[in-house]
């Protein structure tokens, strides 16, 4: 179960960056006021709202949706990643000749011990995981690169190296924002422990961010010259956070979010 705290200039606005960060949704956890928020005295003493928010028992991580993508990459899928598909059936036993029946034996046979709970990858191997599966694909769709990963506690980061990059990262990243979702379906199938994907290439993840830092500022710009709340284009719930995130201490404006993924969109908006 999931617990952090968080604050923001008001509670919905400390809420709504508690949820982004936890890829879940208001009807999925529930908060506590630590702190409320305080305008102050002519802006002396001015005080941000704090909370503490729970993941509610028996829910799971939200997923990302997944961004449009070529189905080419989806006819692989399924023919990918061996290592933890389902162990193929047993052949059919020969019937054996019927024998004349004997007496009935009693027997006592023992339960078999069954775990609801699937085993945690091997440590170690989920780096390697993903390396075999991503290459994999880059490789079925005629890129010539090479994928290398790293394993944390709760999270693999791999990168992609190579020529024609700009196909594997697609259009605002949509081509590789498709591959971190896949190789994250594929690395926690069937796992009793979340771990996070980041796929990156060429360093565009970091350029990504500055760029939407950028356009928040710019949007935020915008908004308080022209007067009046502005909506962005929809994105990821990354790229969400960063918008939050980079206009969380200006006093002028505020953001929210609207929508569902795919099209949730972030709102500028004066504050009034």
């Amino acid at each position: 179960m999931k617990q952090i705290e968080k604050t923001g200039r008001t509670v919905e606005e400390a809420l709504e960056l508690a949820l982004i960060e936890m890829d879940l949704t208001a009807e999925e956890v529930t908060y506590e006021v630590l702190e409320k928020e305080s305008k102050g005295l002519f802006g002396f003493g001015a005080r941000e709202a704090k909370i503490r928010v729970t993941q509610k028992e028996g829910v799971a991580p939200e997923r990302d949706v997944l961004p449009k993508l070529d189905t080419g990459l989806f006819e692989l899928e399924e023919s990918l990643l061996t290592k933890r598909d389902k162990p193929a059936e047993p052949a059919a036993k020969k019937e054996a000749p019927l024998k004349p029946a004997e007496p009935a034996k009693k027997v006592e046979v023992a339960e078999p011990v069954k775990s609801d709970e699937p085993a945690p990858a091997p440590p170690g191997q989920s780096a390697a995981l993903v390396e075999d599966y991503v290459q994999t694909i880059v490789r079925g769709i005629g890129v010539d690169a090479i994928v290398e990963a790293e394993e944390t506690e709760d999270m693999v980061e791999a990168t992609i190296q190579g020529e024609g990059m700009a196909l594997i990262i697609g259009k605002r990243g949509s081509t590789i924002d498709a591959l971190q979702y896949l190789a994250s379906l594929a690395l926690n199938r069937g796992q009793n422990q979340y771990m996070h994907v980041s796929l990156d290439s060429e360093n565009y993840r970091e350029k990504r961010k500055q760029a939407l830092e950028s356009l928040a500022k710019r949007m935020a710009d915008k908004a308080k010259r022209q007067r009046k709340d502005i909506m962005l284009n929809p994105m990821n719930s990354y790229e969400r956070r960063i918008i939050h995130t980079s206009l969380q201490k200006d006093p002028l404006v505020s953001t929210r979010s609207e929508g569902k993924d795919p099209y949730r969109k972030v709102i500028i908006f004066l504050n009034r």
